[in-house]
């Protein structure tokens, strides 16, 4: 009964619209884009004293808005996970003799996964927020600069210790940088570094991530390893991931993932994700993942169905 329904979840999502990065043209200086990410999800918890759970969910729904003029340029992202809505960026940009630097709500430039839903091969993320490099919006300044195949960017913010949309204190400066490199072909390896040096030895926060990705033919396998230092824990984390088109419209992703951590009171954890997506039309898109957890040695099995339609 659980996988007829299920299914019938799927064929929901799948006919419920028609998923594409395309952008509403109003007039000559704005453009309109954004998604809404849907899921059914079944997950079973090992951990002693958890529920499990499943649910049918509107899990974000997100609307942006790009503004170009001659000079400058200007984004605003705003989102909404369930009752109320927030300001995910907003940032200013213009080009200063071949160095672009942008000022406002930013995301930061660490880390191997998208922050958004569209731009997942899976339906989860490698990690929690907690140790995803990925998952944190600053308020501050950036510049950015690309040279045939090396690029760099670098920006001073405020607190890098908070995740997601939290605010954060502007008495602690934090910066982080990147450089990519391209020149190597159907490769891409990225290096980033960050720091947040807080008040107390507690709030120290430092990140050091590597990644890379390597497309041969219709499979791409990427990879990440990221050595956190925050306050008293200190932990390593990777991801390795292998994608591969089907055709067209059909890939499938298989993902390992493991965080170590020493000090603290967070448990290691480990995760393994077999997920497949499908593009229904260009404005509809389907996600089937199945992921199979650890955290200290309890397992955590999650079964979900996504849909994301994009506008």
């Amino acid at each position: 009964m659980k996988y007829q329904k299920t299914l019938a979840v799927l064929a929901g999502l799948t006919f419920a619209g028609a998923l594409s990065q395309a952008q509403i043209a109003v007039g000559d200086n704005l453009t309109i884009s954004g998604f809404v990410d849907a899921s059914y999800s079944d997950v079973e918890a090992g951990t002693a004293g958890a529920d499990d759970a499943t649910g049918i969910n509107v899990d974000e729904v997100e609307i942006d808005f790009a503004f170009s003029f001659d000079a400058v340029s200007a984004e605003v992202h705003l989102e909404s996970k369930g009752d109320t809505v927030a300001l995910e960026q907003a940032f200013v940009s213009t080009d200063l003799g071949g160095i672009t630097v942008s000022a406002g709500r930013m995301l930061n430039l660490l880390g191997f996964e998208a922050d958004e839903p569209t731009g997942l091969l899976t339906y989860s993320n490698a990690y929690s927020d907690a140790f995803n490099p990925g998952s944190r919006y600053n308020d501050g300044i950036r510049g950015a600069f690309s040279q045939g195949d090396l690029s760099v960017a670098a920006s001073v913010t405020d607190d890098y210790s908070s995740v997601g949309n939290d605010n954060n204190d502007a008495d602690e400066l934090a910066f982080d940088i990147a450089l990519t490199y391209a020149g190597i072909e159907n490769l891409s390896l990225s290096l980033g570094y960050a720091d947040n040096s807080g008040d107390t030895a507690a709030t120290d926060l430092q990140i050091t991530n590597v990644h890379a990705s390597y497309s041969l033919g219709q499979l791409t396998i990427g990879g990440e390893y990221s050595d956190w230092e925050d306050g008293p824990t200190e932990a390593d984390a990777y991801l390795l991931l292998a994608n591969y088109a089907v055709n067209d419209d059909l890939s499938i992703t298989i993902r390992h993932s493991e965080v170590d951590i020493d000090g603290g009171t967070t448990s290691d954890r480990e995760k393994t994700t077999v997920a497949a997506g499908y593009t229904v039309t260009d404005n509809l898109s389907t996600i089937i993942e199945y992921s199979n957890g650890e955290v200290d040695d309890e397992d955590n099995n999650v079964f979900a169905v996504e849909g994301i339609f994009t506008f």
